[in-house]
């Protein structure tokens, strides 16, 4: 089956078999400004996706782009051990937000010089999402940094729930996060970045 993977490309790096999407819902972890949106639509994927964004500037701009068949949530997605923490975000005014802004600070100078707000974010966890769409067919996380607390939190019953995973891989992380995968019974790779998983 893993010779139908297809790479979404300019620079997203996440893979996905388009064939093994069908009734299930796609979770897009950091939907930023809707780029993964974007390029699912162009695989002609019509399927529900549920948008995950916590930056405010971000999520006003991602819900005016008007994507047909989304359900846009302004939380950040966290692990369970993460789901009691306030969660603080910083954003940079006029600047769109990556995530995380401290490798910004010293690279940029508007950065440096930008008005910088913080405030708090309601977190959401895999297992509140699985309450309302038990049926996964696609979970995409960029999320920097959090993707790997929460792939073991997946148990081998849950991973049944999710069809198809593809996140960002932080910290070196790479193959032990493969390993992982494997071991709840996805076929999985790790390459450019990226882990991918299916089950099938």
């Amino acid at each position: 089956m893993l010779e139908k993977i297809q790479n979404l490309g300019d620079g997203l790096g996440h893979f996905i078999i388009p064939e093994l999407i069908s009734d299930g819902v796609i979770i897009d972890g950091g939907a930023n400004l809707g780029n993964f949106i974007s390029k699912i639509r162009q695989c002609d994927i019509t399927s529900k996706i549920f948008a995950i964004e916590p930056g405010k500037q971000n999520f006003q701009k991602l819900i005016a782009s008007k994507f047909d068949n989304v359900e846009f949530c302004n939380k950040a997605l966290v692990s369970l051990k993460s789901e009691k923490e306030k969660i603080i975000f910083t954003e940079i005014e006029d600047l769109p937000e990556w995530g995380g802004v401290k490798d910004l600070y010293s690279k940029n100078q508007r950065v440096i010089n930008s008005k910088k707000n913080k405030y708090c974010v309601e977190p959401i966890t895999l297992f509140d999402i699985l309450k309302s769409y038990p049926r996964i067919d696609y979970l995409k996380m960029d999320i920097e940094g959090c993707e790997t607390d929460i792939i073991f939190e997946i148990t081998k019953e849950l991973a049944k729930q999710i069809l198809q995973i593809s996140f960002e891989v932080h910290n070196n992380d790479g193959e032990i996060l493969k390993s992982h995968l494997e071991s709840l019974g996805y076929t999985s790779i790790f390459k450019e970045g990226e882990v991918y998983g299916c089950l099938v």
